[in-house]
């Protein structure tokens, strides 16, 4: 079997691109080109892909309803009870920040959850601080299996 074709031809994609060339010119026809997929095809794409808003939640409801918010941006309030930097599988840095919840009147135990940041804020143990981030009750990050755990966006102090 034998394969021949023409490689001195243009690509047919190319040629059918430049058909354009009649009405703007060969340079005005691959400039519409450009502006079409660097201006007009990301602003497709971000509409068609809402981003989800954040839910502020208590750590306490976090725990007590995981299921409802499983996989959701949340924003939860919190003191670092321990603040630690370990490798991930490939040997990439992270921080691992268990956050509590200050105890209320109803419950004596304070709840804690887990935060996994690739970031490192500037805070220490015992800061009051505010993470925004997806909630996972089960998953992946870097490399290893977590439980109950935010995978961490944003961790800012929180001076109120």
């Amino acid at each position: 079997m034998k394969i021949s074709g023409d490689y001195n031809k243009p690509l047919r994609f190319f040629k059918d691109c430049l058909s354009v060339s009649p009405l703007f010119g060969r340079a005005g026809g691959c400039a519409l080109f450009l502006l079409c997929t660097l201006v007009v095809l990301p602003r497709i794409h971000a509409a068609s892909v809402p981003r989800e808003l954040p839910v502020r939640v208590s750590i306490e409801a976090l725990l007590s309803d995981e299921v409802q918010y499983d996989g959701h941006r949340i924003v939860v309030s919190g003191r670092i009870e321990s603040l630690v930097f370990q490798q991930g599988h490939m040997g990439s840095p992270y921080l691992k920040i268990v956050l509590q919840e200050s105890p209320s009147l109803a419950s004596l135990s304070p709840q804690r959850v887990e935060v996994i940041s690739l970031d490192f804020p500037k805070a220490r143990a015992g800061d009051k601080v505010l993470v925004q981030g997806n909630y996972h009750i089960s998953g992946r990050k870097v490399g290893r299996l977590f439980k109950r755990f935010i995978d961490a966006e944003v961790i800012v102090l929180d001076k109120f």
